[in-house]
């Protein structure tokens, strides 16, 4: 064989063994994508209230009548509720407690107080 013909046909296989691996490599990096992603929506589907990832909920607002309602569902939340200085506590009387400082015609933003076993200990309206 000539020199240069089999110095080709080296370069040649090689380049091949190169565009496989590299073809490989493309499909692993997308099959861990969608293992990561499904993982992802696995996780959030768990548990609606769980951040997962790097989701941002700093934007989330609520009126003034969901807070209300949520108040009002305290005992079945079982954490306490903040609300401009005042805590609410999950044995809460709704019947004997003045709830008027909750404007329903008001937008809050919420703020979620978790503890180091990340199970959530308090729930924080700021009046926006």
């Amino acid at each position: 064989m000539d020199n240069s013909f089999q110095k080709m046909l080296i370069f040649s296989a090689a380049f091949i063994l190169f565009l496989g691996a590299l073809t490989a490599c493309i499909m692993l990096l997308r099959s861990m994508e969608q293992a990561v992603q499904a993982a992802h929506n696995q996780a959030k589907q768990f548990d609606k209230n769980t951040m997962v990832g790097n989701e941002d909920n700093s934007n989330e607002t609520y009126s003034g009548t969901q807070v209300l309602q949520t108040v009002a569902l305290i005992r079945s939340i079982g954490v306490e509720i903040e609300l401009g200085g005042v805590t609410f506590r999950p044995d809460l009387d709704l019947h004997t407690t003045d709830l008027s400082m909750i404007q329903v015609r008001s937008t809050y933003r919420s703020e979620y107080v978790r503890g180091t076993d990340g199970g959530l200990q308090r729930i924080r309206f700021v009046r926006v």
